[in-house]
This record gives structure tokens, sequence and C-alpha cells, in this order.
């Protein structure tokens, strides 16, 4: 992750399970209407759900949004930093 990237916040807001504006966003590595996979700030982040439809991304500023209901948010590890030292 380049320094620029590490500067931008990573933010998440959710109403009523079925709207999303985030930012901190890199890049969009896949997008379907059951799951949705970004890179941020803070790692990789995978939405799952149902209709799930990205409405706007900027790449520029890192802004996301989207729609659709969401069940399930998880992110990855931000770097295997842990498995090279101790694994």
């Amino acid at each position: 992750m380049n320094e620029k990237e590490e500067r931008k916040p990573h933010s998440i807001s959710i109403d009523n399970r079925n709207k999303c504006v985030m930012s901190g966003i890199t890049k969009v590595i896949s997008a379907t209407d059951s799951c949705i996979t970004l890179q941020t700030t803070l790692g990789a982040l995978t939405i799952n759900g149902t209709g799930l439809k990205l409405t706007s991304y900027s790449e520029s500023s890192g802004a996301l949004s989207l729609l659709g209901e969401i069940s399930i948010l998880k992110y990855g590890s931000k770097t295997s930093t842990f498995k090279k030292i101790f694994g």
C-alpha cells in the first residue's frame, strides 16, 4: 500500500441495512448482486447480501455508495506480517 492510500481515512455508514456510503476505498475488485469485494486503506472488504448495486465510485476520492440488502461485512487482513514473523 502506498503512502497516499494510507492517509485516506476509511469509514462506513449503513442506513437500515440497505444503503451504504464508504470512504477510503482504493479499488473495486469485483461486484455482483450478491457479493462486492473491495480494497480499502485498511485491507480487503467483502460485502454479502441480496440485490447489491454500486451506485457510485470515485477512485480519486475513494468514495463509494451502494444499495441492496446487506447481510455480511467481512474484512481480510491488512498485511500478513504476523504470519511472516510467527508462522
